[in-house]
């Protein structure tokens, strides 16, 4: 029975329910709560709405803020093709996310909000972001991905934890993309990973670029590898996929000269 299951000792529930936001209401996650029972513990489960709709509920304003947060990203996705205004929007997104995510963590030490903002993804993120803003040239769509991805995990997690008629509406779409967020954010640090070779080639054949953007870009880069974990999974990916298109002939040069980029960049 659903009324006597302990959500407390369900491993995989708590790992969930960590991750999602604080400015959950009750309604919604007695709603979650339920799904959940339903998809892992017992398929002939009914959801009674009757339940959920009992729950009071209590202040808006987290609520309030997370929705704006993702009324950006929606905005940055839409407004793409209107850079200045499209950049304005991923600032902000990304501004209010890191200021949640700070809000949700408790830091008692300064040292622990340095770490915090070196590890987390929306920081990055305004990172990237003022990189490109002062060299329009740059502004594409593929340079944006990176961010575009992020954004759509974001607010596909928003509308699961917090809009249910537009969660069973886009049902299939939501849940593929939280069941694959890893694989997808592993794609975002691959995207950021390939635009260097790209600004490169930009500035040598077509002189486009700056040469001060693209060393910072590789300080970015490396400080991403050491720091984050899916960085690290993305640059063995590509290096396993170049390695493995290449004649055999080529490999050890590869490799030797792999190593060579490793001591001087990455080390």
């Amino acid at each position: 029975m659903y009324e006597d299951y302990d959500f407390s000792q369900d491993e995989k529930w708590n790992q969930f329910i960590e991750q999602a936001d604080q400015s959950i209401s009750k309604e919604r996650l007695e709603y979650l709560k339920q799904i959940w029972y339903k998809e892992n513990v017992n398929k002939k489960h009914k959801i009674d709405n009757n339940k959920i709709s009992n729950v009071k509920e209590e202040s808006k304003l987290p609520y309030y803020i997370y929705s704006t947060e993702n009324i950006f990203k929606m905005s940055f996705m839409l407004l793409l093709f209107m850079q200045g205004v499209a950049q304005i929007f991923g600032y902000l997104f990304n501004f209010l996310a890191l200021q949640r995510q700070i809000r949700n963590t408790k830091i008692q030490q300064k040292r622990q909000y340095v770490n915090l903002l070196i590890n987390n993804e929306f920081f990055h993120n305004l990172v990237f972001l003022f990189l490109f803003h002062f060299f329009e040239r740059m502004h594409n769509i593929l340079v944006y991905s990176p961010i575009l991805m992020h954004s759509w995990v974001g607010i596909s997690e928003f509308l699961f934890l917090h809009h249910k008629s537009i969660y069973e509406k886009m049902q299939s779409y939501i849940d593929k993309t939280k069941q694959n967020k890893e694989l997808i954010l592993i794609q975002k640090q691959k995207v950021e990973i390939i635009l260097f070779p790209v600004l490169l080639i930009a500035k040598l054949f077509f002189e486009t670029g700056n040469w001060v953007l693209i060393i910072i870009y590789l300080i970015f880069l490396k400080m991403k590898y050491h720091n984050n974990n899916r960085s690290k999974v993305a640059w063995i990916q590509i290096d396993y996929y170049i390695e493995s298109k290449l004649p055999l002939f080529v490999v050890p040069t590869y490799r030797q000269m792999r190593q060579i980029a490793i001591h001087l960049f990455l080390d």
